[in-house]
């Protein structure tokens, strides 16, 4: 598997959605890197917006962020990379 630093916005989005999926903790991608990916980045976002479908405790998707690499700092994110996870939201809130 390649390093954090050296994917790519959606290998970078599927490495999070499935780490998150193996601990049971469901999300969707949205917002502007969504728009990226169908629009072969024609709109270009530097962040993943990943709403928490399933209600998951922000602890535990905290917990599962911080195995993979990433640390909270307002927002969550890494110092390996440059895009920053800006949101977990949850689907009550949409």
């Amino acid at each position: 598997m390649k390093q954090v630093k050296n994917m790519s916005q959606v290998e970078l989005a599927a490495y999070i959605q499935d780490s998150l999926q193996q601990e049971g903790i469901r999300v969707v991608l949205s917002g502007g890197s969504a728009v990226s990916f169908y629009s072969r980045n024609k709109y270009v976002s530097k962040d993943l917006d990943l709403i928490n479908t399933n209600f998951a405790r922000r602890r535990d998707i905290k917990s599962v962020m911080e195995k993979i690499g990433f640390r909270e700092r307002g927002v969550i994110s890494s110092t390996k990379i440059q895009i920053i996870l800006q949101n977990f939201l949850t689907a009550r809130f949409l």
